[in-house]
């Protein structure tokens, strides 16, 4: 996990996209937080919220739900 964290870290610099990969995510054990800070405002945030909320905890989705539905 943190051998696939750092590799997306470096991934990101050269292609930002790869961060909508819900896998890659999920096996970098990127918590919301992490990948929202990491994107920053390089990322649609509605591409990233539909790319995170398949490797959220059911209390992440809960408190973000208002977020992940809003319109762009």
């Amino acid at each position: 996990m943190i051998r696939a964290n750092e590799e997306l870290r470096e991934l990101f610099r050269e292609e930002p996209f790869a961060v909508l990969e819900p896998e890659r995510l999920r096996a970098a054990g990127r918590t919301w937080e992490d990948a929202l800070s990491l994107a920053g405002g390089k990322l649609d945030k509605a591409a990233l919220w539909a790319a995170l909320i398949p490797s959220m905890g059911y209390m992440a989705l809960l408190r973000n739900l208002r977020t992940s539905t809003r319109p762009a």
